[in-house]
């Protein structure tokens, strides 16, 4: 049987505020909040030791695709990085502008590995 990923890595608390985030926010249903919320989990986990391309809505409802870490963040901040305690806000090192950054957590739409390469040529 599959163990379950995010209920071993993360707080069940923290998936549950995140799918309530996105239900509020996004008028998702149940199931569509819930695997978004856990696909958020999924790139926070992965960031913390490798690169990432994401994608999230800006104000203007126009679409961001940035390269992001969290290699850096305890270096930086002087703490591990702790996805539960994010609330509102999810902090990421932009790759390409050398600078933290943050998105809403609910205006996270999709990642994918760097190593992926068809999708890097799809950017360009």
């Amino acid at each position: 049987m599959k163990s379950n990923f995010i209920d071993n890595v993360f707080d069940v608390n923290t998936l549950i505020r995140f799918t309530r985030r996105y239900q509020a926010q996004n008028h998702l249903t149940l199931l569509q909040a819930t695997w978004q919320a856990r696909q958020l989990l999924r790139l926070l986990h992965y960031m913390q030791t490798k690169k990432a391309i994401l994608a999230f809505q800006r104000p203007g409802f126009s679409i961001q695709w940035v390269i992001a870490t969290l290699t850096y963040y305890s270096d930086t901040f002087k703490h591990p990085f702790d996805a539960n305690r994010i609330e509102i806000s999810v902090p990421y090192w932009d790759v390409r502008n050398r600078e933290w950054r943050t998105f809403k957590v609910e205006s996270f739409l999709y990642w994918a590995p760097l190593s992926n390469g068809y999708f890097i040529e799809q950017l360009y």
